[in-house]
């Protein structure tokens, strides 16, 4: 399974569990980014003032082209989940 997969896979699986919770903003439950990396394979970056953690993979399994160009994942292909 290649690491985009495994993103969205642990993403639907995390927001079946904590979707089930209520939201909360500034406080109650912290997230465990340190499980969400390891779980999802990729670095991410907590964005504290609007409370979400969010992880993205290149997408070097994809061969996209326009107007004969190929497109690289610098430039935009990639994949990405946020908590």
């Amino acid at each position: 399974m290649n690491k985009a997969m495994r993103v969205c896979g642990v993403a639907l699986a995390l927001s079946a569990t904590i979707g089930a919770a209520p939201a909360t903003r500034g406080g109650g439950a912290q997230l465990d980014t340190i499980h969400i990396e390891e779980l999802t394979g990729a670095k991410g970056k907590l964005d504290e003032k609007e409370g979400a953690f969010k992880v993205s993979v290149p997408r070097s399994d994809l061969d996209v082209r326009v107007a004969g160009v190929r497109m690289t994942p610098p430039m935009g292909l990639t994949s990405w989940a946020s908590f």
